[in-house]
């Protein structure tokens, strides 16, 4: 398998810029993303990242993903929100923006068969704040929410970077590749 990180390193030249994209889009350069694209052995290899348990492999997916504007991943992504990625705000993005009708059934039923409960109560509460930002991309302006217990904290934390990660993302394209 090719590493990522080390790719990245040569492309950018700096060991570390994967990290630019965890709460500042606006200061990434895409192309170094589109670059890397370009270099992958395969789509099999990004969504290896994305089964791993590793949120900083998931960020490279991510960002691989979104800055090619490939919707060829939205099952991989579904899986590894799921599983609870510290990087769910941008995942809850990217599955909203690749197919938008998908996304709110995907959403709804999740909330609603609390698959998220298995996670502890920061991790529910970000994935919450997320699909809260991105519903209305998706369509969805009423909601209920189960009697859930939410940390604000996290919730508000999971909301505002989805909602900086979406707006980033439909200035740069994605508002114009609507799937669904």
């Amino acid at each position: 398998m090719l590493d990522i990180f080390e790719q990245l390193h040569t492309i950018s030249g700096e060991n570390t810029y994967y990290l630019i994209a965890l709460n500042y889009p606006e200061k990434v350069n895409i192309s170094y993303y589109q670059e890397l694209f370009q270099i992958i052995d395969s789509s099999t290899q990004i969504k290896l990242l994305l089964s791993t348990q590793s949120w900083r492999e998931h960020l490279i997916a991510y960002m691989l993903i979104m800055s090619n504007y490939d919707n060829n991943f939205v099952e991989a992504i579904k899986h590894c929100f799921s599983q609870g990625s510290d990087i769910s705000p941008q995942l809850a993005v990217a599955i909203a923006l690749q197919d938008r009708k998908q996304a709110l059934n995907y959403f709804l039923a999740l909330i609603e068969s609390f698959q998220l409960s298995n996670k502890s109560l920061s991790a529910i509460s970000k994935s919450i704040g997320a699909i809260m930002a991105v519903m209305p991309t998706c369509g969805g302006f009423e909601i209920s929410i189960p009697k859930l217990n939410l940390d604000l904290d996290n919730f508000n934390t999971g909301f505002l970077v989805a909602c900086h990660h979406l707006n980033f993302w439909q200035k740069n394209g994605w508002e114009d590749n609507y799937h669904s």
